[in-house]
């Protein structure tokens, strides 16, 4: 009998507790539609990030149309916004969950001016100063693009924009082509340049765990391990994507203050950033969370073999 009421019990806290989500959802919703964007941005990001809500195709679209109102109307100006990114990264990840397509139409169609916005940006950065960023962008669009046409040739546009790198390489280096550091469009494949945000002294990037949910982490070369925050350990943990036959160990941390912390340390099948792909990577799951619980470390940096950040333009430089 008491087991049973256990249960029951445990049943109702789950119910509420997805009720509480849902409710919150709609919170978020009635601040973005009364123009409050930053309320609406923090409870999207908790919302985005909770076990019960984060698998809902809802809560990718409406964080999809909050950070492009963030991009278009405060950040429009940054050719690199962290706003747009957000916003494009959101609209596809509902693309996934949304089985059904109900709203792949209207996705698809933010997908796109975000995508040219940020080809414009591209092509208004092939100056001696910018070209690194048109670079950068040139490359984002193409993969957006691949997202959501699969079939899409990019072959014309990547010579017309190869010509224009060219010339602008020509004004830097002149005709000495030994100086022209720019890749060609026929080994730009094998460096790969993953877009880094500043914060502090530390840089942030973006990465895929087991192609579901795209995280930012901070890179840190200290770090032996990746780390991965408490909530998105449970998250993975109940929807299979870790598994017993996953983990590892308990070992003690020391952390950078001279702390330490026990941590559960694990196998991650996967992790993708851009193009590049890492698989079975070596993390850990603090104990006690911490205000870095989400770190890229060496045992992921280490697989790459050669690689370098431009802290002039916040890229980190894979070279395979």
């Amino acid at each position: 009998m008491n087991k049973k009421l256990s249960i029951l019990t445990l049943l109702v806290v789950l119910v509420n507790i997805s009720l509480c989500q849902k409710n919150k959802l709609t919170e978020t919703l009635r601040y973005y539609q009364s123009g409050n964007l930053d309320i609406a941005k923090t409870l999207i990001d908790e919302v985005s990030k909770h076990s019960e809500t984060i698998w809902d195709a809802n809560t990718w679209y409406y964080r999809g149309y909050i950070y492009k109102d963030l991009y278009t109307q405060r950040d429009k100006a940054n050719k690199q916004s962290p706003f747009r990114t957000e916003a494009v990264n959101s609209f596809l990840k509902q693309m996934e969950l949304d089985t059904y397509a109900k709203l792949r139409e209207n996705v698809v169609k933010n997908i796109n001016y975000l995508a040219v916005t940020i080809y414009n940006d591209a092509a208004t950065s092939i100056n001696a100063e910018e070209y690194r960023i048109a670079i950068v962008n040139f490359d984002l669009y193409k993969k957006i693009m691949h997202k959501i046409e699969p079939e899409k040739s990019f072959y014309e546009l990547d010579k017309k924009f190869q010509i224009a790198m060219d010339s602008i390489s020509i004004k830097i280096y002149g005709n000495d082509s030994s100086k022209i550091y720019i890749p060609k469009t026929n080994t730009r494949s094998f460096e790969t340049r993953i877009p880094l945000e500043k914060i502090g002294k530390s840089f942030k990037l973006r990465a895929t765990v087991n192609d579901k949910l795209t995280f930012d982490f901070i890179l840190d070369t200290g770090a032996d391990n990746v780390v991965i925050s408490p909530d998105v350990f449970i998250t993975y943990w109940k929807a299979g994507e870790i598994k017993k036959s996953d983990i590892l160990e308990w070992v003690e941390f020391s952390i950078a203050d001279g702390s330490t912390a026990i941590g559960l340390k694990f196998i991650i099948k996967k992790i993708t950033m851009e193009d590049i792909t890492v698989e079975n990577v070596i993390a850990s799951v603090l104990k006690t969370p911490n205000d870095y619980d989400m770190l890229l470390g060496m045992s992921v940096l280490e697989r790459f073999g050669k690689y370098t950040i431009d802290h002039t333009n916040n890229v980190l430089i894979i070279n395979r």
